[in-house]
């Protein structure tokens, strides 16, 4: 049985050092350099935007990984103790993103559930597929993903949000292999404010 094709990628492209760590906030993962991250702290509590945000309070911190082709990963830190809830949580983000989308958006369907794997181990989470069509640009097919991971000091909202079938490109791929959390706690440790789909390792 011959080695699979994407780890000889993956070892070819780490000899030209076309690869990065990032470790910080008890979050690590291994991406692409062309891949940007970005780092904000969040002071208050209140959002001032507008229109205002749906996010009825902001995470602590957040961490934004952009890629090729519009592509963003987020991990948004919120307190362990924090009410937030999976379902609620990306029920607002779809709002936001129709509501900065716009006339842009085409179609947007109903949160989904999906099932991915995260540096070994199974987890449930929920997608939206959406579709968008800037002007005197073609129709465009992107998915959006959200999980909730839990560690000793946070609770963590991740998000994907990726052109479609991208989810299973070599570059995602190596940051859901091997993405790790520092004192992650075991799903049966967990409290019960779960909601059916939120992340669960399996």
């Amino acid at each position: 049985m011959g080695v699979p094709r994407n780890w000889i990628w993956q070892e070819f492209l780490s000899t030209l050092h076309l690869q990065a760590t990032y470790h910080n906030h008890g979050i690590q993962f291994i991406y692409y350099r062309d891949w940007r991250v970005k780092e904000h702290e969040n002071e208050n509590d209140a959002p001032n935007s507008d229109p205002p945000s749906p996010i009825f309070h902001l995470p602590s911190s957040t961490i934004n990984l952009e890629g090729p082709n519009n592509a963003v990963i987020t991990f948004a830190l919120f307190d362990p103790s924090d009410p937030e809830r999976l379902d609620t949580f990306a029920n607002k983000m779809r709002t936001r993103l129709t509501s900065a989308l716009n006339q842009d958006m085409t179609k947007t369907g109903p949160l989904e559930p999906i099932a991915i794997r995260i540096h070994g181990a199974n987890y449930d989470g929920l997608q939206n597929h959406f579709t968008v069509q800037p002007s005197m640009s073609s129709l465009t097919s992107r998915y959006e993903y959200f999980f909730l991971l839990r560690t000793a000091t946070n609770k963590i909202m991740f998000t994907m949000q990726l052109p479609e079938e991208s989810i299973d490109s070599p570059e995602i791929q190596l940051i859901l292999d091997t993405l790790k959390l520092d004192n992650q706690i075991n799903p049966t440790e967990q409290s019960p404010d779960r909601v059916g789909v939120d992340i669960i390792s399996r």
